[in-house]
C-alpha cells in the first residue's frame, strides 16, 4: 500500500514562456508493503504562439511624403501588446517623387520570444496629383504691342532679358526675350506655365 500524495517540481512549475522544462514527480512512500518506489521525470513544452504581422495598406498623392508605416498584430496572447515584438522594419522602395502606381510595404526581421511570426507585405498606393488648366496667352497684336511698350520704356533698349515679369492686363507671366535690336524681340515657348507660341 502506497502512503502519501503524489506531488510535482522541476522547472515546469509555473512555467510560461516558450521553452522545454522538466516535471519531477514525487510523493509516494511505502510503509509495511515494502514497495520500492522510483521516478521517472517527465517534459514540459511551450510552443511558441502563432503571430501575424501585416504591413498596413496606406496611400499618398504624388509628389507627398510618404505616410508613417505602420503593422497590424493578430495572434498576441494574454495582456501581450506589439512592445514582445522586437526589430520589426517596415519598408517601401516609394518615394516623395515616386510615379503613380502600387508599391510593396514589406514587413520584416522582428522577433518575439514566445511566438512564431509570419509576415505579410501591404501596399502603397500613390494617386495622381489633381490636375490644373493653365491659362494660354494668346499672342496677338494687342499683346505683342504691350511687349513692345514695356520694352521701350526699358533705358538703353537692354538686351537679354530673362525671366522679367511682365503684367500684361492683369496677366503675370514668366518671359524669356532676346533683344538685339530696339523694337525686335523672340519669345521663346514655357509650356510649364501654359504659355505657348
Amino acid at each position: 500500500m502506497l502512503s502519501g500524495a503524489l506531488v510535482y517540481g522541476g522547472t515546469s512549475q509555473g512555467a510560461i514562456n516558450a521553452g522545454s522544462y522538466v516535471i519531477t514527480p514525487g510523493g509516494y512512500y511505502s510503509n509495511q508493503q515494502g514497495y520500492d518506489i522510483s521516478y521517472v521525470n517527465g517534459a514540459l513544452t511551450v510552443n511558441p504562439a502563432p503571430l501575424t504581422i501585416t504591413a498596413d495598406n496606406k496611400s499618398k498623392v504624388y509628389g507627398d511624403a510618404n505616410p508613417a508605416l505602420t503593422a497590424t498584430y493578430s495572434g498576441l496572447k494574454g495582456t501581450d501588446t506589439s512592445a514582445v515584438v522586437s526589430g520589426l522594419t517596415l519598408n517601401t522602395a516609394a518615394t516623395t517623387g515616386s510615379n503613380v502606381g502600387s508599391y510593396t510595404i514589406t514587413a520584416a526581421d522582428g522577433t518575439a520570444t514566445n511566438y512564431t511570426i509570419t509576415f505579410v507585405n501591404g501596399v502603397l498606393t500613390i494617386t495622381a496629383a489633381p490636375a490644373t488648366t493653365p491659362e494660354t496667352v494668346a499672342y496677338t497684336d494687342v499683346y505683342i504691342e504691350g511687349l513692345v511698350n514695356i520694352i521701350n520704356e526699358m533705358s538703353g533698349n537692354p538686351t537679354n532679358i530673362a525671366e522679367r515679369i511682365l503684367t500684361i492686363f492683369d496677366f503675370a507671366w514668366f518671359f524669356t526675350i532676346d533683344v538685339p535690336y530696339e523694337n525686335t524681340f523672340v519669345i521663346e515657348d514655357m509650356p510649364r506655365y501654359g504659355i505657348e507660341k
